[in-house]
């Protein structure tokens, strides 16, 4: 019996400012909220109640983290919150997969532009200077054609060049 062939890959997304504003704000609000409790019960109470429950919200928006897991020629992509709550994305078996491109490769981004009907959902962290080092995943879901936008490292790249052998393209691209 053959041994599945088994690799992951965590990236961690950059947080937006926006987010991080409004995480600062939810701060601001539940100390504005503790300092209301001394005048009136009820209002600090309220206020506190609603600038906990940004902080929870804010923070799930500003720690977050992309798993990839490959197992064989099957991937699946989660995306971890606050480094405890995990939620399934996507995944797509190898069979499905029609090919792989580097995002920075001229061709693929002529296809991204031509083929309007593809659905593309990018997993990186944000980091301009990772570009390179992402890689999109065509893949056919439910009779559409979708593209899945991973950040990988050097290792998993080997990985996917000796799994996916006749699907990506050029062996070139590959390297940096």
């Amino acid at each position: 019996m053959d041994k599945d062939k088994y690799i992951e890959h965590i990236v961690k997304k950059q947080a937006s400012v926006l987010a991080v504003m409004a995480k600062y704000f939810a701060y601001f609000i539940t100390a504005f909220g503790v300092y209301a409790l001394f005048s009136s019960t009820l209002i600090g109470t309220i206020i506190l109640m609603l600038g906990a429950g940004l902080i929870y919200v804010t923070g799930m928006a500003v720690d977050v983290e992309y798993e990839f897991l490959f197992v064989n020629d099957d991937c699946e992509i989660s995306k971890i919150y606050k480094k405890s709550t995990r939620k399934k994305c996507a995944s797509f078996e190898g069979s499905k997969v029609d090919r792989i491109a580097c995002c920075t490769s001229d061709k693929f981004k002529n296809d991204l532009q031509i083929k309007r009907d593809w659905t593309v959902t990018k997993y990186v962290s944000g980091n301009a200077d990772k570009e390179d080092m992402c890689y999109g995943f065509v893949y056919t879901e439910n009779e559409k054609q979708k593209v899945a936008i991973l950040e990988l490292n050097d290792k998993v790249i080997d990985y996917i060049n000796r799994v996916y052998k006749n699907k990506m393209e050029s062996y070139s691209a590959w390297k940096h």
